[in-house]
């Protein structure tokens, strides 16, 4: 019998009867197949596809069998010690043993941590753990929500403070039960943390938690940006740990901004408060995040509850709470108990020390199907001779992909077809209804009208030379996190200038010195990536869910660019973080109407010979913001006040006023309301504002213009002496005369 994937009713054939969607049987990527049953402590489990996977675990969607609800399984599968066998099961690779074993422990001590939480709402429900087909498995509610990255990436790359903080009190409270628990989580990241549909938030990954104080190693793998400096180190850690990986997480979301590594900090904090980007947060709130990310832990907020103060959200508080003799798996009842279960040794589920104190672990005394297969009687059959083997013979899709058909699936050993002009060549997830797993050696080789490729989900293995000496191959999409991928499959590639893969690690060593790799949904600044593309002339373009289009890498050859003519046709909206830093060449850089960059990147921008751009655009008026900014930043160097930034939301209020003032020029609006109305209208955060107008006559500078306007608007600024303009925006409306208009705000 089959299960759906997508809708999970029972079926057979190749297609779902219920709603047309294919009957997968083969492997998804380095996991089992879908199909597979999984016979575990009390209950079976059908998997139906892959969640996700990483380089120690596979998470599967699967199917409770007896209880028809859908669940999480967790896979212990590192992809540095262990295979996976033909039939599914998982091997160790030779002279990896120990590693393979400790890691194994360390998994089912994940599950005995979980278990201690069965009560705890923000934490991910574990509901059963075995081992079985030589490895462990952990199975957990099924938790059909989003990570709150992918959550911040739908929203447009933030996650605004009135929509994140109120749902943060019970997430603080769980935490807090946690760590009284004497558990440590050491992993909180936006990626570890979910938004369910019902708006509530789920803590996930526990497989580098730790009990407080025992005695084991404290390193974790780390991901920069979220860990604090203590863990770096091999011990000093505690519930502060916690708190700055949260906050970090907190200011992450909120500002679109990864936080800046803790060790870089350690030398030179420049870390911006979370309001430097985002509108919305109060003083406190915005100290009490800083305060939780302090490099050194004795200056950081200590405790989860210390937090919830500070951020003035309401405390959590939690009762004490103490790992209880009892069997984990909270649906065990009554009618359960006629089961022969026996309590397992450490030999199954790690030493007598890492078990909690009191606590059953429970397995079914039910034989395995291996066991009830050694005691069968067996018997000599007569000996025949087996059929003759037949090599796989070449055949030819219809995309003219050569290719052989094996039991592990298809393989592509070579191309035969025409392409279009682009060069554009997709290579499916199937034919003939087997998966496409294999590029095999050689396969494209040579092949002179390729330049761009995308690879399958399904696809595992890239062969040595796949791609070799392939002139004009630009970009390759790799949707697949690869098991294996050949040395010199790119070698000769001289055009490749992206790849776009699930892992981008896989790629780094293969690459041309002017290829650079991009992760699956990276964070441009303005959104998450969807896909990458390459023009003719080796510009990196990325494009986000919107289809609006980004910069994201110049070749050095590059003399003009023009970014209002993207291969989308559609105009470059942002310029993003490195995209000039190989522009060494580049002369003439026209912008779209729409398109802005960082202020950080605004020397590189204007270090360009010549900067062409549309009069009453966006970008004009972002580029004068700009240069505004960077001259109010000398002035306040030499006054000692705090640096001032472009706001692009006050440049648009700003382009706002400069066209009303052709109607009226005065302070008022045409309307007759007062002028920091189109404040509020363009979402502008402001407690004290002031505007400077001006008119641009022919023939003069505007440069000039702005500088003077900068210097005027010093002067405006409150006479307390403790405040500064911290925002501001400079718009420019192009009519018979030029009109000016210039906000200074304060946030």
């Amino acid at each position: 019998m089959k299960y759906c994937p997508k809708c999970n009713q029972p079926g057979d054939g190749a297609f779902c009867i219920h709603c047309g969607t294919q009957l997968f049987t083969t492997q998804d990527n380095l996991g089992m197949s879908s199909g597979t049953v999984l016979e575990g402590t009390l209950y079976t489990y059908q998997l139906q596809k892959v969640l996700g996977q990483g380089g120690f675990g596979i998470t599967y969607r699967a199917l409770n069998r007896e209880r028809g609800e859908l669940v999480a399984v967790k896979e212990y599968f590192p992809v540095r010690s262990a295979v996976r066998a033909q039939d599914g099961t998982v091997q160790v690779k030779p002279g990896y043993e120990e590693e393979f074993k400790t890691g194994l422990e360390s998994f089912s001590g994940e599950a005995r941590m979980l278990a201690t939480m069965d009560k705890v709402p923000s934490v991910v429900q574990v509901m059963d753990q075995f081992q079985k087909r030589g490895t462990a498995y952990l199975v957990m509610e099924y938790l059909d929500g989003t990570p709150l990255h992918e959550k911040a990436a739908r929203m447009g790359g933030k996650i605004p403070p009135e929509e994140l903080l109120p749902k943060l009190p019970p997430l603080l409270r769980d935490l807090a039960v946690i760590h009284k628990l004497g558990v440590l989580h050491r992993d909180i990241t936006p990626d570890n943390i979910m938004w369910m549909p019902d708006g509530t938030l789920k803590l996930l990954d526990f497989g580098s938690a730790r009990n407080v104080g025992g005695g084991n190693s404290m390193t974790v793998l780390l991901k920069q940006g979220f860990a604090p400096v203590e863990q770096y180190l091999t011990g000093g850690q505690g519930s502060y740990t916690d708190v700055y990986a949260l906050c970090a997480t907190i200011y992450f979301l909120l500002t679109g901004v990864m936080p800046t590594s803790a060790l870089e900090r350690l030398e030179h904090d420049d870390l911006q408060p979370p309001s430097h980007y985002c509108q919305g947060l109060t003083p406190q709130q915005d100290g009490a995040i800083l305060r939780g990310m302090r490099v050194q832990p004795k200056e950081r907020t200590q405790t989860v509850e210390e937090l919830a103060r500070d951020l003035d959200i309401q405390e959590p508080r939690p009762e004490p709470v103490k790992p209880t003799a009892r069997k984990p798996w909270k649906w065990v009842a009554a009618g359960v108990a006629a089961l022969a279960l026996v309590i397992v040794a450490a030999v199954a589920l790690g030493s007598k020390e890492d078990t909690p104190k009191g606590e059953a672990w429970i397995h079914s005394t039910k034989p395995s199907q291996t066991q009830t297969e050694t005691t069968q009687p067996t018997t000599t059959q007569p000996t025949t001779t087996p059929p003759t083997q037949t090599e796989p013979q070449e055949q030819v899709s219809e995309e003219g992909l050569v290719y052989l058909a094996g039991e592990k699936g298809i393989t592509i050993v070579g191309f035969e077809g025409t392409l279009d002009a682009d060069g554009m060549l997709f290579v499916p997830d199937t034919i003939d209804n087997q998966e496409v797993t294999e590029i095999a050696a050689g396969a494209f080789s040579g092949h002179k009208e390729l330049q761009q490729v995308w690879l399958p989900y399904t696809c595992t293995v890239i062969g040595d030379g796949a791609f070799e000496d392939c002139p004009g191959l630009r970009q390759v999409s790799a949707f697949a996190t690869l098991a294996s991928v050949g040395e010199d499959c790119f070698s000769g590639c001289d055009a490749l200038r992206a790849v776009y893969a699930m892992e981008p690690e896989d790629f780094r060593q293969v690459l041309p010195q002017e290829c650079r790799a991009y992760p699956f949904e990276m964070e441009t600044g303005v959104g998450a990536l969807s896909f990458v593309m390459v023009d003719e002339l080796g510009v990196v373009y990325g494009f986000l869910e919107d289809d609006s289009c980004v910069l994201l890498d110049v070749p050095a050859n590059l003399e003009e660019l023009d970014l209002s003519d993207t291969p989308s046709g559609e105009n470059t909206v942002y310029i993003c973080e490195g995209a000039l830093d190989n522009a060494t060449s580049l002369r003439s850089l026209t912008l779209g109407n729409d398109t802005i960059f960082p202020f950080g990147l605004f020397d590189q921008v204007r270090g360009v010979d010549s900067v062409y751009c549309q009069n009453n655009s966006l970008a004009q008026s972002w580029f004068f913001s700009c240069y505004g900014a960077a001259y109010l930043n000398i002035l306040r160097e030499q006054e000692g006040g705090d640096y001032i930034y472009p706001d692009v939301n006050a440049v648009k209020a700003a382009m706002v006023r400069a066209q009303e003032l052709v109607e009226s020029y005065e302070h008022t609006r045409p309307d007759g309301t007062e002028w920091s109305s189109v404040l509020k209208e363009n979402s502008v955060d402001w407690s004290y504002a002031h505007e400077v107008i001006a008119t641009l006559d022919e023939g003069a500078s505007r440069v000039d213009k702005i500088n003077e306007m900068a210097e005027y608007i010093l002067e405006r600024e409150p006479e307390s002496g403790d405040e500064y303009y911290s925002r501001l925006g400079l718009g420019l409306y192009y009519g018979e005369t030029v009109r000016l208009n210039l906000l200074g705000i304060i946030p």
